[in-house]
């Protein structure tokens, strides 16, 4: 039997992490893991995401990648910002 008490010093650090910034996109696809499209209409705001990644480097330090997800992250353009252009091929 494993011990459930094990110790943070064990704990494995996270080399990524992902953020849904939303399920909207333009597509439907039916192997959709989210079950994400365009009838989505929320997102997270940017003080959410700014939070979310105060709370990661808080707890991991700097030694990971983030990657932001959805939906399609880019049919917000505001948030652009916060990321480096890496998208499903068929923004329109």
């Amino acid at each position: 039997m494993m011990d459930s008490n094990i110790s943070n010093s064990h704990a494995l650090t996270p080399r990524d992490i992902g953020l849904i910034l939303s399920c909207r996109c333009q597509a439907a696809c039916a192997h959709c893991l989210y079950n994400c499209g365009p009838d989505w209409h929320d997102w997270m705001d940017e003080e959410e995401v700014r939070s979310a990644l105060e709370a990661a480097k808080a707890a991991w330090g700097d030694g990971f990648q983030v990657h932001l997800t959805g939906g399609e992250p880019f049919l917000r353009r505001c948030t652009t910002r916060f990321y480096l252009i890496d998208w499903n091929g068929w923004l329109r």
